[in-house]
C-alpha cells in the first residue's frame, strides 16, 4: 500500500514538472541559452574572419627579415635591371621563386616594368612545393603579411573562382592542437612560391588586391597535363580578369643535378642546361602549348610551374606578345654546375593597348618590429578557425 502511494506521489510530481511552470521556465532558459550561444558563435566567427591572415615563412630564409634591408635589396635589383619601357599594356610576367640572393637580380627585370598604382588586382599563380593535390587551391584569408606590410586579398573574386570544382578554397591553420588537425597536410601555411613575389609587388605597385592561387596537379590518368582541366580553370579565371589585373607566374625552370634527380649532362653542363631552357622558352614565347608540353616531357625536365605556365598560356589574349627579359642559372652564378636551377624573367604585352594609367595609392612605408609592438591587439593574429568553404 505504501509503495502504491509513493508511486502516485511520484507521478503527481512528474506531472508537475512536465506540465507546470517549472518546465516552462526550464524550456525558456534552454531556448535563450541556445540563442545566445548561436549568436556568440556567429559574432565570434564574423569578427574572427575580419582578422584572419596568412603569416610569412620567407623572412630570414627566402629574403631579408628586416623591412628596411628588404626594401633596399628590392630597390637595388630594380635599379640594376636594364629593362626598357614598352609602350604597351603589360598583361603578365613570369618570375623566379628562389631565394633573393640567387634569383633577385633576374626577378628585378620583370618587376621593373611595374609602376605605382597601375594595377588594382594581381593574380599570383605558383606551383605547390610542399604538397600534392589535384586542381588549384586558394587560402581562405583576408590578407597576406610580409615584412613590408599586409596585402588584402580579393575575397569577392576568390569566392567566384571557388565555384569551380577545380579551384578549392582552403582554410589556413596555425597553433594546431588536435590529432586530426595534425594529420592535415599544410599547403598555404608553408608555401613560399606566392610569398616571394609579394615584396616586389608591394614595392612597385603600392596598394593592390591579391588573388593567391597554388596550382596543383592538373593531370590525367597517365600523369600528363590535362588540357581540358587547364582550359576549364582558365575559363573560370578569365571571368575576373580585366585590364587592371596583372598575372604573375612564380616558377623556376630547369633543375639539373643529383639533388634534383635530373642528370642529363656529364660534361658541358651549363651549355646543355641553356639549350634545354632555350627550347622551353621558345615554346612559351610563341604560346605553343602543345610544343611546350612535348619539350618538357622529352627532356624529362620537371619544370615546377609546368601547369601554372600552361594556365597562363590559356589566359593570354590572342594578340599577346612575349619578351625575354633576363635569364641566369645558379650553377653559373656559383661557378659550380653540379646542382643548378634556372631562372627567367618573361613578360607578355598587348600590342596596340597603352600602358595602364597610374592611380594615386598610399606610399609604401616598411613596417618595423616596433610598429608591431605598438599596434598590440589591433594587429591581425595568426590564429584561425575552420572555414566553411574548406573542401579539402
Amino acid at each position: 500500500m505504501k509503495v502504491t502511494m509513493m508511486q502516485e506521489q511520484g507521478k503527481r510530481k512528474l506531472g508537475y514538472w512536465a506540465h507546470g511552470p517549472c518546465m516552462e521556465a526550464v524550456l525558456t532558459l534552454l531556448v535563450l541559452s541556445t540563442a545566445i550561444c548561436l549568436l556568440g558563435l556567429f559574432m565570434g566567427e564574423t569578427a574572427f574572419a575580419q582578422v584572419r591572415g596568412r603569416m610569412p615563412v620567407g623572412p630570414g630564409n627566402w629574403y631579408p627579415a628586416d623591412p628596411a634591408q628588404l626594401y633596399q635589396d628590392i630597390a637595388r635589383y630594380i635599379n640594376e635591371a636594364d629593362t626598357a619601357e614598352r609602350n604597351a599594356r603589360l598583361i603578365a610576367i613570369i618570375t623566379p621563386n628562389d631565394a633573393y640572393e640567387r634569383s633577385g637580380k633576374v626577378a628585378g627585370h620583370a618587376f621593373k616594368l611595374l609602376k605605382s598604382g597601375q594595377y588594382d588586382r594581381v593574380i599570383v599563380l605558383s606551383p605547390a612545393h610542399s604538397s600534392r593535390f589535384q586542381g588549384c587551391s586558394m587560402p581562405s584569408v583576408q590578407f597576406y603579411r610580409t615584412p613590408l606590410g599586409d596585402i588584402l586579398t580579393d575575397m569577392e573574386a576568390m569566392e567566384r573562382l571557388n565555384r569551380s570544382s577545380l579551384i578549392n578554397m582552403r582554410s589556413v591553420r596555425y597553433n594546431v592542437r588536435s590529432s586530426a588537425q595534425q594529420q592535415r597536410v599544410p599547403i598555404h601555411e608553408v608555401e613560399h612560391g606566392i610569398e616571394v613575389q609579394l615584396p616586389f609587388l608591394q614595392a612597385q605597385l603600392g596598394e593592390f588586391r591579391l588573388i593567391p592561387v597554388v596550382v596543383g596537379d592538373l593531370v590525367d590518368h597517365r600523369g600528363r597535363i590535362d588540357e581540358d582541366a587547364v582550359a576549364s580553370v582558365a575559363n573560370v579565371m578569365s571571368r575576373i580578369i580585366d585590364d587592371r589585373t596583372l598575372i604573375v607566374v612564380s616558377t623556376n625552370f630547369t633543375r639539373h643535378g643529383p639533388r634534383h634527380g635530373n642528370i642529363r649532362y656529364r660534361s658541358n653542363v651549363l651549355q646543355g642546361i641553356n639549350q634545354d631552357d632555350t627550347r622551353i622558352f621558345e615554346r612559351i614565347l610563341n604560346r605553343d602549348i602543345g610544343g611546350f608540353h612535348r619539350v618538357v616531357e622529352e627532356q624529362g625536365n620537371a619544370v615546377a610551374g609546368h601547369a601554372a605556365i600552361a594556365l597562363l598560356m590559356h589566359l593570354l589574349p590572342p594578340r599577346a606578345s612575349g619578351v625575354m627579359l633576363s635569364y641566369d642559372t645558379s650553377g653559373r652564378m656559383s661557378g659550380d654546375p653540379t646542382n643548378s636551377t634556372s631562372y627567367a624573367a618573361i613578360a607578355f604585352f598587348e600590342p596596340g593597348s597603352p600602358p595602364n594609367a597610374q592611380r594615386e595609392v598610399r606610399t609604401l612605408v616598411p613596417r618595423t618590429p616596433r610598429d608591431d609592438e605598438s599596434a598590440g591587439s589591433d594587429r591581425p593574429t595568426s590564429d584561425e578557425t575552420e572555414d566553411t568553404n574548406d573542401r579539402d
